[in-house]
């Protein structure tokens, strides 16, 4: 508590910390605080609901319609990449991305004869990385915040679109469908 009073911690809590103006270490221990966070928790509540309103009514059942269209393993990972991304946009965290991206394309992996180990690769090298690339997504912007930077740290996470890009190129590259995937 370093001789701070009761008062002083709840402010700090509430408020965030900051040192008095003749200390160094001002720049450097300041902030935090409920307030600081209050944007990034009204993102995660809201998308939370979109996620709940999303499963309950099964809006989106019309994206499986598109996914099977699927003929090659590229084509498989491209649709998956699309809806990991609008997943990210839509749902605001990537905890909501993985869990949209799972439930929307799951059937069609399970159809091709693709397993769970695979699914989950494909999960990761979509909806994982690109959630942060979306400004306003938790992923990006839990960050961002706690580093008092904005969205512009964007174009240097180039391992974060790098990642899907490649598998994508590999995939297409390789042309040949999946064993289940009709010609």
């Amino acid at each position: 508590m370093q001789g701070y009073s009761p008062l002083d911690i709840l402010q700090f809590a509430i408020a965030g910390f900051k040192l008095e103006s003749t200390s160094s270490l001002k720049d450097i221990v300041a902030g935090g605080g409920i307030l600081s966070m209050l944007k990034v928790s009204t993102v995660v509540i809201v998308s939370t609901a979109f996620a709940g309103i999303f499963a309950g009514t099964r809006t989106l059942d019309f994206i499986e319609v598109y996914l099977n269209k699927a003929r090659s393993r590229g084509d498989l990972f491209l649709g998956t990449t699309i809806i990991g991304i609008l997943s990210a946009a839509f749902g605001c965290t990537q905890t909501i991305a993985i869990l949209l991206t799972h439930q929307l394309v799951e059937e069609k992996y399970r159809k091709e004869g693709l397993d769970n180990y695979q699914l989950a690769v494909d999960l990761e090298n979509t909806a994982v990385v690109i959630s942060p690339l979306i400004p306003w997504n938790i992923a990006g912007l839990v960050p961002a915040t706690i580093l008092s930077v904005n969205s512009d740290f964007i174009p240097y996470a180039f391992y974060l679109y790098l990642i899907p890009l490649f598998n994508l190129i590999q995939m297409k590259l390789a042309k040949a469908p999946h064993k289940n995937l009709h010609s």
